[in-house]
Protein backbone atom coordinates (compact mmCIF):
# COMPACT_ATOMS: atom_id res chain seq x y z
CA UNK A 1 0.00 0.00 0.00
CA UNK A 2 1.31 3.45 -0.95
CA UNK A 3 -0.08 6.62 0.64
CA UNK A 4 0.52 10.04 -1.03
CA UNK A 5 -0.11 13.62 0.06
CA UNK A 6 0.13 16.27 -2.66
CA UNK A 7 -1.00 19.74 -3.72
CA UNK A 8 -3.16 20.68 -6.68
CA UNK A 9 -3.44 23.89 -8.68
CA UNK A 10 -6.12 23.76 -11.37
CA UNK A 11 -7.25 26.25 -14.00
CA UNK A 12 -10.42 25.63 -16.02
CA UNK A 13 -11.49 27.93 -18.87
CA UNK A 14 -14.99 27.72 -20.35
CA UNK A 15 -16.32 29.74 -23.28
CA UNK A 16 -19.59 29.58 -25.18
CA UNK A 17 -22.05 31.69 -27.14
CA UNK A 18 -25.80 31.74 -27.74
CA UNK A 19 -27.17 32.41 -31.19
CA UNK A 20 -30.12 31.94 -33.54
CA UNK A 21 -32.98 31.32 -31.16
CA UNK A 22 -35.35 33.27 -28.99
CA UNK A 23 -35.26 35.04 -25.65
CA UNK A 24 -37.80 35.36 -22.85
CA UNK A 25 -37.44 38.15 -20.30
CA UNK A 26 -39.32 38.87 -17.09
CA UNK A 27 -38.85 42.61 -17.69
CA UNK A 28 -41.28 42.31 -20.63
CA UNK A 29 -44.06 41.54 -18.12
CA UNK A 30 -42.96 43.84 -15.29
CA UNK A 31 -40.62 41.49 -13.35
CA UNK A 32 -43.42 39.34 -11.97
CA UNK A 33 -41.75 36.12 -10.75
CA UNK A 34 -45.16 34.46 -10.35
CA UNK A 35 -45.48 34.24 -14.13
CA UNK A 36 -44.30 30.83 -15.44
CA UNK A 37 -41.34 30.98 -17.85
CA UNK A 38 -43.15 29.07 -20.61
CA UNK A 39 -45.87 31.76 -20.77
CA UNK A 40 -43.47 34.69 -21.33
CA UNK A 41 -43.48 36.23 -24.80
CA UNK A 42 -40.74 34.93 -27.09
CA UNK A 43 -38.46 37.34 -28.97
CA UNK A 44 -36.75 35.71 -31.98
CA UNK A 45 -33.03 36.45 -32.51
CA UNK A 46 -30.65 35.84 -35.40
CA UNK A 47 -26.90 35.74 -35.01
CA UNK A 48 -24.93 35.82 -31.77
CA UNK A 49 -26.89 37.30 -28.86
CA UNK A 50 -24.70 36.40 -25.87
CA UNK A 51 -21.09 35.38 -25.20
CA UNK A 52 -19.88 33.99 -21.92
CA UNK A 53 -16.52 33.03 -20.42
CA UNK A 54 -15.54 31.57 -17.05
CA UNK A 55 -12.09 31.05 -15.57
CA UNK A 56 -11.83 28.87 -12.47
CA UNK A 57 -8.74 28.70 -10.25
CA UNK A 58 -8.58 25.99 -7.59
CA UNK A 59 -5.92 25.39 -4.94
CA UNK A 60 -6.21 22.23 -2.88
CA UNK A 61 -4.41 19.58 -0.89
CA UNK A 62 -4.96 16.01 -2.01
CA UNK A 63 -4.48 12.51 -0.68
CA UNK A 64 -4.35 9.17 -2.44
CA UNK A 65 -3.79 5.54 -1.58
CA UNK A 66 -2.56 2.88 -3.99
CA UNK A 67 -3.78 -0.60 -3.14
CA UNK A 68 -2.14 -3.56 -4.90
CA UNK A 69 -4.90 -6.14 -5.39
CA UNK A 70 -2.66 -8.77 -7.00
CA UNK A 71 0.57 -8.80 -9.04
CA UNK A 72 -1.50 -7.75 -12.07
CA UNK A 73 -4.15 -5.41 -10.66
CA UNK A 74 -4.13 -2.28 -8.47
CA UNK A 75 -6.64 0.29 -7.28
CA UNK A 76 -5.84 3.94 -6.56
CA UNK A 77 -8.32 6.07 -4.58
CA UNK A 78 -7.88 9.84 -4.32
CA UNK A 79 -9.57 12.85 -2.78
CA UNK A 80 -9.08 16.61 -3.06
CA UNK A 81 -11.03 19.27 -1.21
CA UNK A 82 -10.64 22.94 -0.41
CA UNK A 83 -12.43 26.27 0.15
CA UNK A 84 -9.82 28.04 -2.07
CA UNK A 85 -12.00 28.64 -5.13
CA UNK A 86 -11.88 31.67 -7.44
CA UNK A 87 -14.00 32.29 -10.52
CA UNK A 88 -14.03 35.26 -12.88
CA UNK A 89 -16.86 35.37 -15.43
CA UNK A 90 -17.70 37.73 -18.27
CA UNK A 91 -21.22 37.76 -19.69
CA UNK A 92 -21.81 39.97 -22.77
CA UNK A 93 -25.47 40.48 -23.70
CA UNK A 94 -25.27 41.81 -27.25
CA UNK A 95 -28.98 42.39 -27.85
CA UNK A 96 -29.66 44.10 -24.51
CA UNK A 97 -26.34 46.01 -24.76
CA UNK A 98 -24.96 45.13 -21.34
CA UNK A 99 -21.87 43.43 -19.98
CA UNK A 100 -21.73 41.66 -16.62
CA UNK A 101 -18.63 40.64 -14.72
CA UNK A 102 -18.79 38.24 -11.80
CA UNK A 103 -15.96 37.77 -9.32
CA UNK A 104 -16.42 34.83 -6.99
CA UNK A 105 -14.13 33.91 -4.12
CA UNK A 106 -14.35 31.01 -1.68
CA UNK A 107 -16.81 28.16 -1.80
CA UNK A 108 -16.41 24.42 -1.67
CA UNK A 109 -14.34 22.28 -4.02
CA UNK A 110 -14.44 18.47 -3.77
CA UNK A 111 -13.03 15.86 -6.13
CA UNK A 112 -13.07 12.14 -5.29
CA UNK A 113 -11.48 9.81 -7.82
CA UNK A 114 -10.53 6.22 -8.51
CA UNK A 115 -8.20 4.45 -10.94
CA UNK A 116 -8.13 0.75 -11.71
CA UNK A 117 -4.88 -0.51 -13.23
CA UNK A 118 -3.89 -3.70 -15.03
CA UNK A 119 -0.19 -4.49 -15.60
CA UNK A 120 0.09 -7.09 -18.37
CA UNK A 121 3.87 -6.75 -18.90
CA UNK A 122 6.55 -5.44 -16.56
CA UNK A 123 6.79 -2.27 -18.71
CA UNK A 124 3.18 -1.96 -19.96
CA UNK A 125 -0.04 -1.18 -18.13
CA UNK A 126 -3.59 -0.17 -18.88
CA UNK A 127 -5.75 1.86 -16.50
CA UNK A 128 -9.28 3.21 -16.29
CA UNK A 129 -9.87 6.32 -14.19
CA UNK A 130 -12.88 8.32 -13.08
CA UNK A 131 -13.30 11.44 -10.92
CA UNK A 132 -16.12 13.80 -10.09
CA UNK A 133 -15.30 17.50 -9.57
CA UNK A 134 -17.78 19.71 -7.71
CA UNK A 135 -17.56 23.37 -6.81
CA UNK A 136 -20.61 24.71 -5.04
CA UNK A 137 -21.77 27.41 -2.65
CA UNK A 138 -19.58 29.96 -4.41
CA UNK A 139 -20.74 33.58 -4.03
CA UNK A 140 -19.34 36.92 -5.10
CA UNK A 141 -20.05 40.32 -6.60
CA UNK A 142 -21.57 41.27 -9.94
CA UNK A 143 -20.62 44.37 -11.90
CA UNK A 144 -22.62 45.74 -14.85
CA UNK A 145 -22.00 48.32 -17.55
CA UNK A 146 -24.00 49.38 -20.61
CA UNK A 147 -22.31 48.66 -23.95
CA UNK A 148 -24.57 50.46 -26.43
CA UNK A 149 -23.58 53.39 -28.66
CA UNK A 150 -22.55 56.42 -26.61
CA UNK A 151 -22.52 54.37 -23.38
CA UNK A 152 -19.02 55.01 -22.08
CA UNK A 153 -19.78 54.59 -18.40
CA UNK A 154 -17.85 52.30 -16.09
CA UNK A 155 -18.95 49.23 -14.20
CA UNK A 156 -21.49 49.55 -11.37
CA UNK A 157 -21.78 46.94 -8.63
CA UNK A 158 -25.22 45.36 -8.48
CA UNK A 159 -27.04 44.69 -5.21
CA UNK A 160 -27.54 41.02 -6.10
CA UNK A 161 -24.82 38.48 -5.34
CA UNK A 162 -23.42 36.37 -8.12
CA UNK A 163 -23.13 32.64 -7.81
CA UNK A 164 -21.57 29.80 -9.73
CA UNK A 165 -21.17 26.06 -9.56
CA UNK A 166 -19.46 23.42 -11.68
CA UNK A 167 -20.04 19.67 -11.77
CA UNK A 168 -17.61 17.74 -13.98
CA UNK A 169 -17.35 13.99 -14.50
CA UNK A 170 -13.92 13.00 -15.82
CA UNK A 171 -13.18 9.55 -17.20
CA UNK A 172 -10.03 8.31 -18.83
CA UNK A 173 -8.37 5.29 -20.35
CA UNK A 174 -4.55 5.24 -20.23
CA UNK A 175 -1.93 3.01 -21.76
CA UNK A 176 1.54 3.39 -20.21
CA UNK A 177 4.90 2.15 -21.43
CA UNK A 178 7.85 2.38 -19.05
CA UNK A 179 11.20 2.75 -20.76
CA UNK A 180 13.17 1.46 -17.77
Amino acid sequence: MVFNVYGVFSWMHFRWAGQDGYGQYLEDVGYNPAIPLHSLPKKPYAGTVITYTQDWLLLSPGVSVLLPLSPLFCLKLSFQGSPFVYCAARDSHITTEAEYRDYILWGLYLEPGAEFGFTFHRRCSLSLSVSYRVTDGDRGTTLRRPTGPGQNTGFVELNAQSGAAVHVLNAGLSFKIRLQ
